[in-house]
């Protein structure tokens, strides 16, 4: 896509909750990267809940090839939770839509 045709969509943050994926991630991961969307104009944020498979070590192992892919953990394995850790990230999207501003958060990848 040329770079002129990218400048003209909005970025876009994919976030996929989960907790013992470990079948279906790399499926899913696969699935997003395949889609047509700018990837100069994309974020995917793995939001692991505690997983006890290898969900979280399958995700950081497309960190280390897409760079716009990060995981981030969700301690309290709750959705609520969930959506505040994700503000808080001060991801683009959350603060365009909900103004939120970045505060300290551990991303592992």
């Amino acid at each position: 896509m040329s770079e002129n045709k990218s400048s003209q969509f909005p970025f876009v943050s994919i976030i996929i909750p989960c907790r013992n994926e470990e079948k279906f991630i790399g499926q899913c991961l696969d699935s997003v990267l395949g889609q047509d969307y700018p990837r100069e104009k994309t974020e995917i944020l793995v939001v692991d809940g505690m997983s006890e498979d290898k969900t979280k070590e399958i995700a950081i192992e497309y960190t280390k090839q897409y760079s716009f892919i990060k995981v981030l953990d969700n301690y309290k394995k709750i959705y609520h939770y969930l959506y505040r850790t994700l503000a808080r990230t001060g991801t683009r999207s959350f603060e365009n839509i909900y103004g939120f501003k970045g505060i300290n958060f551990r991303r592992i990848h």
